[in-house]
């Protein structure tokens, strides 16, 4: 065999991948052939994150996942929450978190409780609860809030159930009914607290009986669901 035909069969073998330029076929090296595809690859991935920079998976966690925080520990935003139904509980307790930005919450509809308890809140107004129309229940005991006016809860949180301020400063129930009181079917709740597993399950219209803590004085029988002639008990509806 001569030495062209020697050089031929190594191209050969080597080659497992042909490029198309102005209708010419040539061949491609087994490394320039891995070179090209991982280029390829890397190009698409940059693109589908330029364009979906803010969507999950891109978007990157920090310590109010699945909420952004910015460096003063303010929540900006739960667009992740927002996307991805699942998140019947919010569970942004025990975060650091200072403060909530206006809208942080915006259109968080499938949001049935709010966990913002064991944080450092100061203050919270109206604009900052607007998008949680469907929460039953919010959690800020152990915060470092000095009063709660009533007002904030009336439009932004209409399905609201219960409120557990345990903990604060000076915001206790008996303050907020001094400045005019929650709406009739809200329960304000200063002097326990509810530690279930799975804060959600909570006035969710099932009563959950002795299991897990449910149906206790701290956590008020189930959120509301263990009193009443009408009580639909768990073990009836599984």
């Amino acid at each position: 065999m001569t030495q062209d035909a020697l050089k031929d069969a190594r191209d050969r073998r080597n080659t497992r991948s042909k490029l198309v330029i102005d209708g010419m076929v040539l061949p491609m090296k087994r490394y320039a052939t891995a070179t090209y595809s991982s280029f390829s690859l890397l190009t698409i991935v940059l693109v589908l994150f330029m364009d979906n920079a803010d969507r999950y998976p891109f978007i990157a966690p920090n310590a109010c996942f699945p909420c952004e925080c910015d460096r003063d520990m303010v929540i900006q935003n739960c667009n992740l929450a927002k996307e991805v139904e699942a998140f019947r509980e919010l569970k942004l307790y025990s975060k650091g978190i200072t403060a909530i930005a206006d809208g942080a919450f915006a259109d968080l509809f499938t949001v049935r409780v709010l966990s913002l308890y064991n944080n450092s809140i100061s203050t919270i107004e109206q604009t900052q609860l607007q998008g949680l129309d469907n929460t039953k229940i919010i959690f800020l005991n152990f915060n470092k809030l000095e009063s709660l006016d009533p007002v904030i809860f009336v439009e932004p949180t209409q399905q609201l159930g219960y409120l557990w301020v345990t903990g604060n400063n000076n915001a206790t129930c008996e303050t907020v009914g001094r400045r005019g009181g929650l709406p009739d079917d809200v329960v304000c709740v200063d002097d326990t607290v509810c530690t279930v597993k799975l804060p959600y399950l909570l006035a969710d219209g099932i009563c959950n009986g002795e299991k897990d803590g449910y149906k206790t004085a701290e956590c008020h029988d189930d959120g509301g669901d263990c009193k009443g002639d009408n009580v639909r008990w768990y073990d009836s509806v599984v």
